[in-house]
């Protein structure tokens, strides 16, 4: 974008702008003009777009990011996919129970296993339905899985999930949790 005599209508220096470019991942000082950032950079790169009518923002050292444009995603779901294994792919209790296996193989004994919802992203419609078994693991199963380590599959979350809200943790979550009265079976 050409500068065409234009003043920015704010600068933002004496910061860390996190850019996300890979040719310049980090600057110190940034330029909006006209809602769209003009200028990145260090000050001197900003100071020809300073005008009378400028706000210069001193950042004092915080950091700007880039700002997050989403119609609709709930963060904590969708970072919390970059965490937490997803168990989309499993089509029997067998499966979820190898993922579980294959998480609690690769932790220390007693150290937490979480995953996300059993379903398939964004909406996790009918997720029991999608097992081979046409229910929900129980406790039991999870147990089998991971005898050693705290485990818990998250529920589903969001206005078109409707109750109830499964949510499945082995005994040993249960334990760390401080719920001890557990019912007989174990398979609960």
């Amino acid at each position: 974008m050409g500068r065409m005599n234009m003043a920015a209508d704010w600068i933002l220096q004496n910061g860390r702008v996190i850019t996300l470019d890979a040719r310049r991942p980090a600057a110190t000082a940034l330029a909006v003009a006209a809602g769209l950032i003009v200028a990145v950079g260090g000050r001197a790169d900003v100071r020809a777009w300073r005008g009378r009518r400028t706000g210069v923002i001193d950042l004092a050292g915080a950091t700007v990011t880039p700002g997050l444009v989403d119609a609709h995603a709930h963060l904590d779901r969708e970072g919390l996919k970059l965490i937490y294994p997803s168990l989309e792919r499993c089509r029997s209790i067998a499966d979820v129970q190898a993922v579980i296996r294959r998480l609690a193989a690769a932790r220390a004994k007693g150290e937490w296993i979480t995953t996300m919802p059993l379903g398939a992203p964004p909406f996790y419609l009918d997720p029991s339905a999608s097992l081979a078994e046409r229910r929900w693991p129980t406790r039991g199963d999870v147990d089998a899985a991971a005898p050693d380590h705290p485990a818990y599959i998250r529920g589903i979350w969001g206005y078109w999930n409707r109750p109830p809200v499964h949510s499945i943790a082995n005994s040993l979550a249960l334990v760390r949790a401080g719920i001890t009265r557990l019912p007989l079976g174990g398979n609960d």
